[in-house]
């Protein structure tokens, strides 16, 4: 049975022969809460974080005693300790905090560094000479070419880098880099204009001899060396001075294509507003403007006798079920069942319930459900007409009964209090005439 309010003794009644919760392993802790280990035989208490065992100081300290450098004084069973300073080795580091302390010069011995201690690092003639400094003049610097570390090497800047470079010995200039990208990017492809595909026989040359990568556009169709060649499909160059007569030697794109199928990439028609309705065409596309046309209205949503038009979800939202039409249904709240009013709403089994039980309460009895995880008192109506009920009050998952404050107020109406907030609908209230 749970104790759900506090429990007033007026400051005379006792609680006598009363024996602490024992446990044979500490719970989690509660502030405020006592606990007695069976396993120690110790009463515990819990201060929010931990749980904290009672004992007397004597049976946490036995004896305290001082030392060089500390005195210990011991009055009304309470031991002071003081740090003692002689103004030698330790000394208070301000007058005004004798609490705090430093070390005097006195106090502490010298230690010496050994000899290996610290590590010298000598630049040898193997790494950077006055030699290789000189040579800087020279279009060098002075670096290292290879992996790791080692002697370093006299490295060259180039400044041209048209011929073929082989190995990692040199660096080379921002100049040279861009005249080199510059001679590369120049011998790429670019547009060369139309091609008539049905008079030529042979592939097309650039101006000037053709670039790998020039291109051409098909104005005309036409077959050329076998290759049949559609009006906007591209010929591309894939080497430089591209074959004529080799097919091999070129690249082709194809941009005029077949009808598309569920398997074939290809080109589509649209459909017409009357293909979209009916929708049976397997071979054209849907637009936009043939899915707004098969939209039904909200007008033909309330119908419902449109049968060539497909229901978004706002109109169906608004289509509400009557006794002669299908639809959408809100659901009453527990106020519009209980008034009976409203015809236009569901009633749910679980607010039939609260109806029904409340309809009984009429006849001697009242139950309802309490708790919102806020407040600590509520008024339960009854309407029993009387004073003399009886109160009880019961936890809905655990079946406990809750011991409460419980005043009858009205003859129509109770007052129950807690000590702490249930959650909502936590308890049930049941009230008997």
């Amino acid at each position: 049975m749970k104790q759900g309010s506090h429990i007033d003794f007026g400051k005379t009644a006792q609680i006598i022969n009363v024996k602490l919760h024992q446990v044979s392993s500490l719970p989690a802790v509660w502030e405020g809460g006592f606990l007695y280990l069976t396993t120690d035989k110790t009463v515990y208490y819990g201060d929010g974080t931990a749980w904290i065992p009672v004992k007397s100081i004597a049976g946490l300290i036995s004896s305290v005693t001082g030392g060089v450098g500390i005195t210990v004084q011991v009055t009304n069973g309470v031991a002071k300790v003081t740090l003692v300073t002689d103004g030698t080795t330790l000394e208070p580091a301000s007058a005004s905090d004798g609490a705090a302390v430093r070390i005097m010069a006195g106090g502490v011995g010298t230690t010496q560094l050994a000899d290996n201690s610290v590590t010298t690092i000598k630049v040898t003639d193997k790494n950077i000479t006055f030699n290789k400094i000189q040579d800087i003049p020279t279009m060098t610097v002075v670096g290292r070419i290879a992996a790791g570390s080692g002697v370093s090497s006299a490295i060259t800047i180039l400044t041209d880098l048209s011929g073929i470079i082989s190995a990692h010995d040199s660096l080379v200039s921002a100049k040279a880099v861009k005249d080199y990208v510059a001679s590369v990017v120049g011998g790429l492809g670019t547009l060369e204009g139309a091609f008539d595909a049905n008079a030529a026989t042979n592939f097309p040359v650039g101006a000037g001899g053709t670039k790998k990568g020039a291109y051409w556009y098909v104005n005309v169709a036409g077959t050329v060396q076998g290759v049949a060649l559609n009006i906007g499909d591209v010929l591309i160059a894939n080497k430089v001075n591209a074959s004529t007569t080799s097919a091999a030697d070129w690249i082709f794109l194809e941009t005029n294509r077949d009808q598309a199928t569920t398997t074939t990439l290809g080109v589509i028609a649209l459909s017409t507003q009357a293909e979209a309705r009916a929708m049976s065409s397997t071979t054209k596309a849907l637009t936009p403007s043939n899915l707004n046309d098969v939209r039904a209205t909200n007008a033909e949503t309330q119908t419902g006798t449109a049968t060539d038009r497909f229901v978004t979800p706002a109109s169906l939202s608004s289509r509400l079920a009557t006794e002669t039409n299908t639809g959408l249904i809100e659901i009453a709240t527990q106020a519009e069942v209980n008034a009976g009013t409203d015809d236009t709403r569901a009633v749910t089994a679980a607010k039939l319930k609260v109806y029904t039980e409340g309809l009984l309460g009429s006849f001697g009895r009242f139950v309802a459900d309490i708790g919102n995880g806020s407040a600590t008192t509520f008024t339960v109506t009854h309407n029993l007409g009387t004073k003399n009920v009886h109160v009880e009050i019961w936890d809905n998952a655990t079946w406990q009964t809750i011991l409460c404050d419980v005043a009858r107020t009205t003859t129509s109406a109770i007052s129950v209090s807690f000590a702490a907030a249930p959650t909502s609908n936590e308890y049930k209230v049941f009230i008997m005439k």
